[in-house]
């Protein structure tokens, strides 16, 4: 979105590098772009917006094919986010956020090489966008 305060900071580090999608970081994209407390874009746009982006950059789409109870977060707050980065890790792909606070055991083991921070995220955790790359 055109409007978020990162998108500059994205799309520099996007150059040159290509994403899959996973069915639930769309879900996640249209949730909070059309969200009223977020960007309150109405739905029809942000559908062609996640379209557009998708299909400029090549994104490949493939399945969250990891179920849902291997992936052991301890708190509700992290069940997305841990989520997310073990889908990323077992596909060997990098779990790319603007979430500098982001908290998984790939973190832990000091593997950061798995993560690639955009840049410093806002306090409310709201302006979050994960992307995921080979």
């Amino acid at each position: 979105m055109e409007s978020h305060p990162q998108n500059s900071a994205a799309f520099v580090w996007l150059r040159g590098k290509s994403i899959v999608l996973w069915p639930i970081v769309e879900l996640g994209f249209l949730r909070m772009s059309s969200n009223y407390r977020a960007f309150n874009v109405p739905m029809e746009e942000a559908r062609i917006a996640l379209e557009q982006f998708a299909s400029e950059r090549g994104a490949e789409r493939i399945a969250d094919d990891l179920p849902v109870l291997e992936s052991k977060a301890k708190k509700s707050d992290e069940v997305t986010d841990t989520y997310l980065a073990n889908l990323a890790a077992k596909h060997e792909f990098k779990l790319a956020t603007f979430d500098e606070n982001l908290v998984h055991s790939i973190l832990a083991s000091g593997n950061r090489s798995r993560m690639d921070f955009l840049t410093r995220s806002s306090s409310s955790g709201r302006e979050r966008r994960r992307l995921m790359r080979r």
